[in-house]
């Protein structure tokens, strides 16, 4: 969306367009967070924490460096819908607003918005990407800046070829390959090494497709043990370290869409951060898979994450509740 529509489409989600800055690949358009009535510290946010990338036509991204949600504006309001709209929302405007963008999969029909962002939130296609699309990055392990950057983060090179984790050189991204149950390449998500880069981690899209209802790990889960649900990729990679059965969903969205590719998993164990997002993805979780045996876990410093964590933290968080592996170095 180009700078006036994402102004109404701001606009129809209660929030508005505050200023434009410069990052990566272009412009950028600040604004306070549509989601912060749910996800942020006191239901407000005081620094306009929410950009969305400005494009002369179609998809724009979308990240909030406060709450760390992450997508396009149907992932953005399928969360909305999800929480439940106040009524000063016109969401079906922002609808019709959100189908300039080419991915939009949503159609008006005769129902209304709700009904159709309900419908969507259930059936989502899921689009294989070409393996070229992920062989086309080097391995991160023969990056030098990209080692750099994981040592950094207490990634090792074990870890790393565990994740097939690879370098876009380019954008100077380390990126992580997302693949299907069946093992089929069907995203890729990046994470900017430098700092300030807007946005930090991005989705990349192929033929405007992003795949945002896949979890990352899925092709290493055997859903008939207990599977613990983390936030970022990070977070994903350090929990593997101790327990292999595990899946990030890219920060604290659990959509219905995400939750049905794991509606037949027995046990659940959530380790989402401390704090009011944390508590919204919970809550989330326990109510989407209320048929299955829901545990909720957190690590022991309230102000450290999964990924910050330290390998004998994770097991004393995790060691009463599932059977733990091997310990990856």
């Amino acid at each position: 969306m180009n700078l006036d529509k994402l102004q109404e489409f701001a606009n129809c989600i209660g929030t508005g367009v505050e200023k434009t800055r410069r990052g990566e690949g272009g412009h950028w358009a600040v604004a306070k967070c549509p989601l912060a009535h749910w996800k942020h510290k006191g239901g407000v946010d005081r620094n306009a924490s929410f950009g969305m990338k400005i494009m002369v036509d179609g998809q724009s991204n979308m990240h909030c460096f406060s709450c760390g949600f992450s997508g396009d504006g149907e992932d953005l309001l399928m969360l909305i819908q999800h929480y439940g709209p106040p009524d000063f929302f016109e969401m079906a405007a922002a609808v019709e607003l959100a189908q300039a963008d080419d991915v939009f999969s949503w159609s008006l029909g005769s129902g209304s918005a709700a009904d159709e962002l309900e419908a969507g939130a259930h059936a989502v296609a899921v689009i294989a990407f070409p393996e070229w699309f992920v062989e086309s990055f080097a391995p991160a392990v023969t990056s030098t800046t990209a080692m750099e950057y994981l040592v950094g983060r207490k990634v090792s090179a074990a870890m790393a070829e565990y994740a097939d984790m690879k370098w876009d050189g380019l954008k100077r991204r380390v990126c992580f390959p997302i693949r299907s149950f069946e093992g089929v390449l069907v995203g890729v998500q990046g994470r900017a090494v430098d700092k300030d880069v807007m946005p930090p981690h991005m989705m990349y899209p192929y033929e405007y497709h992003t795949n945002n209802s896949v979890w990352l790990g899925e092709d290493r889960i055997d859903l008939m043990k207990p599977v613990v649900l983390v936030e970022g990729v990070f977070d994903w990679l350090r929990t593997s370290q101790v327990y292999r059965n595990v899946l990030s969903g890219f920060g604290v969205n659990v959509t219905k869409a995400r939750t049905k590719r794991i509606e037949s998993a027995l046990s659940i164990i959530t380790l989402f951060d401390h704090g009011e997002a944390g508590d919204v993805a919970r809550a989330s979780v326990s109510k989407l898979m209320s048929h299955a045996r829901v545990r909720h876990l957190l690590v022991l410093n309230q102000d450290s994450d999964p990924g910050s964590s330290t390998v004998n933290e994770l097991v004393e968080v995790l060691g009463d509740y599932v059977d733990l592996d091997d310990l990856l170095l």
